[in-house]
Order: C-alpha cells, then sequence, then structure tokens
C-alpha cells in the first residue's frame, strides 16, 4: 500500500514508543488476550506492517511468517523483528502453502480490502484442521459517521435528529452502502494529518463471508480499553468504554 510506504519510518516510531492509545492501550491487549498459545506453532501474521505483532509472536516461542503489501514496512520488520520469514504480498492475492499454520493473525489489516472472500478462502486453506484466525477490524457501526467541525466542537454523529415542526428528519450515516471510508490520524510526531481509506462493510456481509469462505465462527468481541489507559488519554478512555471502535473476531477450520 503506498500510503503506508510512505509512512513506515515514522508509523513504526510511533508504535514502538507505545504512544498509539488505539493499539497499545486498546487493541492489543484485547488481541493478545484472546491470542491461543503459539509456542512452537506455525503462525501467519497477516498485514504485519513494521513487525510490532511479529516481535511479539517470536518472543512467545511461535515461527512466524510475516505478509503485508509494503515494502517498505517489510524492510523494517525485518530489522525490529528478525528471525520471521517475510513475504511481500497483496492480501487480495495471497499465495500461501496449503495446511501448514496453526494459527493466522491479523491486525486492522482486513478492513483495508474491498471483497474478503478470497482473503478468507486462502487463509482457511493455508491453515491446518482447527487452525484459528483472529482478526481485529474496525467496528461497522464506527465507519458510518458523519463527522464535521462546527465552530469550537468536533461532531461524530450517527443516527438521525427529527424536526417535529417541520416532520422531516436528518439522518447520520449510512449502515448500508458500502462504500471507501477515511481515518484521520494526528500525531504530533507526523507534523500533519495522516488519512488512510478502508472499505466499510456491514456486520451481515462479515459474518456470512466468513460462514461461506468454510470458517465456524467460535467468538465475536467488542472490547474496550484497559484501564492503565485512562491515564494515558481519559477522553479516549471514555470515549472507548461507551461506544466501541474495534470488533475481533475469532474463526476456526
Amino acid at each position: 500500500m503506498a500510503k503506508y510506504d510512505n509512512i513506515a519510518k515514522t508509523y513504526h516510531e510511533i508504535r514502538i514508543a507505545g504512544k498509539a492509545f488505539y493499539n497499545e492501550y486498546y487493541e492489543v491487549p484485547a488481541m493478545l488476550k484472546l491470542l491461543p498459545k503459539v509456542s512452537g506453532k506455525n503462525v501467519l501474521d497477516l498485514g504485519c506492517g513494521s513487525g510490532v505483532y511479529t516481535k511479539i509472536l517470536l518472543k512467545r516461542g511461535a515461527k512466524v511468517v510475516g505478509v503485508d503489501i509494503s515494502k517498505n514496512m517489510i524492510d523494517i520488520a525485518k530489522i525490529y523483528a528478525p528471525g520471521a520469514k517475510y513475504l511481500c504480498q497483496d492480501m487480495a492475492k495471497l499465495r500461501l502453502p496449503k495446511n501448514y499454520f496453526d494459527i493466522a493473525f491479523s491486525s486492522l489489516a482486513v478492513p483495508y480490502l474491498v471483497e474478503r472472500l478470497p482473503m478468507l478462502k486462502a487463509v482457511y486453506k493455508s491453515l491446518k484442521k482447527n487452525g484459528v484466525f483472529l482478526f481485529s477490524i474496525t467496528n461497522p457501526l464506527m465507519e458510518i459517521k458523519d463527522s464535521f467541525d462546527k465552530g469550537t466542537k468536533h461532531y461524530s454523529l450517527i443516527g438521525y435528529v427529527y424536526d417535529n415542526k417541520k416532520k422531516k428528519v436528518e439522518i447520520h450515516g449510512d449502515y448500508f452502502k458500502s462504500k471507501w471510508v477515511l481515518s484521520r490520524w494526528r500525531a504530533s510526531r507526523w507534523g500533519r494529518v495522516i488519512a488512510i481509506r478502508h472499505y466499510h462493510r456491514t456486520l451481515e456481509y462479515i459474518i456470512n463471508t466468513c460462514v461461506k469462505s468454510g470458517f465456524n465462527i467460535t467468538g465475536l468481541y467488542e472490547p474496550q480499553p484497559i484501564n492503565i489507559g485512562k491515564k494515558y488519554d481519559a477522553m479516549h478512555y471514555k470515549l472507548r468504554k461507551q461506544l466501541p471502535y474495534f470488533m475481533i473476531l475469532k474463526l476456526q477450520k
């Protein structure tokens, strides 16, 4: 992905510095809590990026194959998390060994795909019998919000406003429309706002595509930030204790 090629170095610096609330205090603890034991297992790290999770998996004794579309990310991962095998591949066109992996793992990479069935089928074929695929995505409800600034306030709205006098409804968000949406990351060390596109799909699509690929769904989770996150970012901690931003699915072959 060209965008990640452009920001690979800075992205990695932010991640290893522990400065990303949504990763370090939210998505990462939830994923690791659900991760099966990996020691001695063949593990696929799909969308491995700069190797942040790859390094964790290696430390836990896994034999890891990391896959990412960004060559720059892969180059960083080879230095940061040596000991894994790395493949520069498009997740939409995976070429993986059959019946090889015990566990497949993917952190927030699946939403970059418009069509997810080919990827799911490829992962399914690559797993051994009873193999597990654990992956995180953006909560589909959070992808449809209307965001805008008005004066000093920033609005992020989902739902509707009904005018009783005019008998008119103002709708915010279109859940059933599949489309590209933007995630805007603000970080002082980037010096600017970084916009990353991902593709909105309904929960119906997500669930049915998993089933159609052959997997059994063994868990669906909507995690909350860990308590220590409140000290780091009280506003976003409060926000995500009430409004979920991520969703995690656990599948089995």
